[in-house]
């Protein structure tokens, strides 16, 4: 009896494995097939897409949770964890092995995330050591790291958004009123003041474009909308792997992000004594959103407070440490093995609504001819659409097909174009193009979520739980809230009518 129903126990479990492994793979061609997918024009697509992926992951995460029987401590909707206490051991080792090195550890994250303000707020927790220390790492990452976090723009593929992201280039700070704000904010306050400025000063931006925006409207009957799509590089980008940034490698860089960041969360609390019950991931369908190091909310209340922000800040600290550390392959490729990996090609950018082309042509496409005349670069193609004439046929060829199109009276069809890097083919070139994808993602991913885990906001990130035990008044942390929640509300704004094709 006990043989049978081991047997039937050992199938059951085997049944499970072989579901959730025709599961995973079937998860990664839809979102790979919606990566590639390019239905038409019109920005609107970018939103369908979007709602696609989250629906599909939705629903295949829902049968895997249902399929192995999840409960709900485990599982919510499409949403499920996986963890083990196999990093556990690893945890405890590097935990014991040096306890005061990881407390200086914290100490510096605690002035990388506060800067000068970090000796105010947590006086009896930092040493001048770390102080110090914290200050150089915060020059070296303003001054080296941070203009380089704009390589992810090169891995984000959103058709239009595309266009308005293309004008910014990598270069080191230069005095501007800007900088001067980005080097008082992060030196003051680190990164928690400098994001909260930063991201302050985009919100007051489109505020104002806003205002000019229904101004101009009212009282010169104009609707130009170019006052709002000039204000789209201000907004939050969304990144979902396999969506508007590469499959692999940016699940992969992910997963390395959020494991750090949890590892790390995980060794300074063993190192104050107390235990870990197992690490592991928050998986969304396929793709991982999130970490988790169960340490249980009721002994991580039992350490003090000091402790409790040192714990809560050493997956920040992580999270800019690797960063430095993705930083120098990231900088080494992008320098000597990036330009020899693409080929450059002239495409469309995007097209303007009430224009000949709009409807027509699709974002995306390469644009091989105009008019008969071969296109290699921009200058090429500028050379060609001189000759464009009022309410003559324009003849395009891209790779789509080609198309013949009647000019507008100003001898326009509404193309923007852009150019756009390939991967040159071969397996050599696949392989370095990955690697160069992977490390790039690592390092702004890690920058990136570091620094969001700073945002004062009550949605689970460590810099709201470190400003909740640090500020005594109830009322100024209810107002940092209330205004940093505006900030974003503003933020997402430009999504309205990025959507809308303004």
């Amino acid at each position: 009896m006990h043989m049978t129903a081991e047997r039937s126990k050992k199938s059951k479990l085997r049944h499970r494995a072989a579901m959730t492994a025709a599961l995973v793979p079937i998860a990664f061609l839809i979102i790979a097939l919606l990566y590639y997918w390019n239905p038409g024009t019109g920005n609107w697509i970018v939103g369908m897409k979007f709602a696609v992926a989250i629906i599909a992951l939705w629903i295949i995460g829902s049968v895997i949770v249902r399929v192995n029987g999840l409960g709900k401590e485990d599982a919510y909707g499409g949403m499920f964890i996986i963890g083990s206490r196999r990093g556990v051991g690893v945890i405890e080792w590097l935990a014991r092995s040096r306890p005061r090195a990881w407390d200086f550890f914290a100490q510096v994250g605690l002035v990388i995330s506060f800067g000068a303000l970090s000796y105010v707020l947590f006086r009896k927790q930092i040493g001048w050591k770390a102080l110090a220390t914290g200050m150089v790492a915060l020059a070296l990452l303003l001054f080296i790291v941070l203009p380089f976090t704009g390589l992810l723009l090169n891995f984000i593929t959103i058709p239009g958004l595309h266009v308005h992201l293309s004008s910014i280039q990598l270069q080191l700070p230069q005095l501007s009123y800007l900088f001067v704000l980005e080097l008082v904010s992060l030196f003051a306050g680190g990164f928690a003041l400098f994001v909260v400025a930063l991201l302050g000063y985009a919100a007051a931006s489109i505020a104002y474009s806003v205002l000019s925006f229904t101004g101009t409207a009212v009282v010169s009957h104009v609707i130009n909308t170019t006052i709002l799509s000039n204000q789209i590089p201000y907004t939050i980008e969304p990144v979902l792997p396999g969506i508007d940034i590469p499959l692999l490698a940016g699940i992969l860089a992910l997963a390395v992000t959020l494991i750090v960041h949890e590892f790390s969360h995980g060794i300074l609390f063993t190192a104050y004594r107390k235990k870990v019950k197992r690490v592991g991931l928050i998986i969304f369908g396929v793709i991982p959103v999130g970490g988790f190091a169960d340490a249980g909310e009721k002994e991580m209340r039992q350490l003090s407070i000091e402790h409790q922000n040192k714990v809560l800040v050493a997956g920040v600290m992580a999270n800019f440490l690797f960063a430095l550390v993705f930083f120098v392959p990231a900088f080494l490729m992008m320098s000597y093995v990036a330009p020899g990996l693409y080929r450059t090609e002239v495409v469309i950018g995007a097209v303007s609504p009430g224009y000949p082309a709009y409807n027509v042509l699709t974002p995306g496409s390469v644009i091989a001819a105009w008019n008969g005349h071969n296109v290699t670069g921009m200058d090429s193609l500028q050379a060609a659409a001189a000759g464009d004439a009022p309410n003559t046929i324009v003849t395009v060829q891209t790779s789509n097909g080609t198309y013949g199109i009647r000019a507008n009276p100003s001898g326009k069809i509404g193309v923007s174009p852009a150019l756009e890097s390939v991967t040159r083919s071969g397996a050599y070139y696949a392989v370095a193009n990955f690697l160069y994808e992977f490390v790039v993602l690592a390092f702004a991913l890690n920058f990136f979520v570091g620094i969001f885990n700073l945002v004062p906001l009550p949605i689970g990130v460590d810099g709201w739980r470190i400003y909740r035990n640090s500020i005594r008044s109830r009322k100024i942390l209810k107002a940092l809230t209330w205004i940093v929640a505006i900030i974003f509300i503003m933020l997402i704004l430009p999504w309205v009518w990025y959507f809308m094709g303004l």
